[in-house]
């Protein structure tokens, strides 16, 4: 039943969090569901099968310190440098501003970005908004690594897809294998141009995806379940 599919997409969705910086996923991801209780109640299922899960292994104490880890840890000795990082909270200090004039900043314009994604996702269609909400979680995330970029394969496959739909004539289609190529180039482009800046690319890309209706396709749902 579509119910019981939205609990599962809702405690599929909570393995995100095994990263923790996917956390910001998680607004975007409710928006576009379509039982969004039903969700709630199955991502917050998964929080607590993580959270138990975590305190089975490495002991119910392990919460009191893993703030001040995460705090420790996000920094240079740590692997954790600025300029190797695909976030715009990394872009604002590359370009001299302060650690936590960056930090306010990214939060508001993530604050921003979901609400403009509230009002467009539908406009926008389902496959858009899933490459926008996936851009803008990149982007405003605190820790995204080159690995991380990964998940831009879930993306490339949309595109793909959607050329193989929309036929090889039309601008549609050529808007459609310029993205696609610029998102397969982004992590390649890491070896030659600093990782903050190319969160410039994510977050533009994101933006356009959630704005432009002609890249969609016809009866494109625009819901998750």
């Amino acid at each position: 039943s579509t119910q019981k599919k939205a609990l599962w997409v809702g405690i599929m969705a909570s393995l995100l969090l095994i990263k923790t910086q996917f956390v910001i996923f998680s607004p975007f991801l409710f928006l576009i569901s379509k039982d969004k209780r039903t969700f709630f109640l199955g991502y917050m299922r998964g929080v607590l099968i993580i959270f138990l899960a975590s305190s089975l292994i490495a002991g119910p104490g392990f919460w009191l310190h893993y703030p001040k880890y995460l705090l420790e840890t996000e920094g240079p000795k740590f692997g954790s440098r600025v300029e190797e990082l695909f976030t715009l909270y990394a872009f604002f200090q590359q370009i001299g501003i302060p650690k936590q004039a960056s930090l306010i900043l990214n939060s508001v314009l993530y604050g921003v970005s979901v609400m403009l994604f509230k009002k467009n996702y539908k406009d926008a269609g389902f496959n858009n908004s899933f490459i926008a909400l996936t851009l803008f979680s990149l982007s405003f995330s605190m820790h995204i690594l080159l690995h991380d970029l990964s998940i831009l394969t879930i993306l490339l496959f949309i595109l793909t897809s959607r050329l193989v739909v929309v036929g090889r004539a039309g601008d549609t289609f050529i808007r459609n294998l310029f993205f696609l190529v610029v998102l397969y180039l982004v992590p390649v482009l890491a070896f030659r141009i600093s990782a903050p800046y190319l969160s410039i690319v994510l977050f533009g890309t994101g933006f356009y995806f959630l704005y432009n209706k002609t890249l969609k396709y016809k009866n494109e749902t625009v819901t998750l379940t």
